[in-house]
């Protein structure tokens, strides 16, 4: 399996997209985030590794 972890940042939109090449997949992920949040992105993060993890 060949995996490339090529990570590239684009402010062309209003909110940066992450790419990233796996095999012959271009996967490309909008990031937005709440400018009031309550919730830290690590911890938010780690809860939904959790919930994963739990539904498995």
């Amino acid at each position: 399996m060949n995996n490339q972890n090529n990570i590239e940042v684009s402010n062309a939109q209003s909110s940066p997209s992450l790419v990233r090449k796996i095999g012959n997949v271009t996967y490309i992920v909008d990031v937005h985030f709440e400018e009031n949040a309550k919730e830290q992105l690590e911890n938010k993060l780690l809860n939904v590794v959790k919930n994963m993890i739990d539904s498995a």
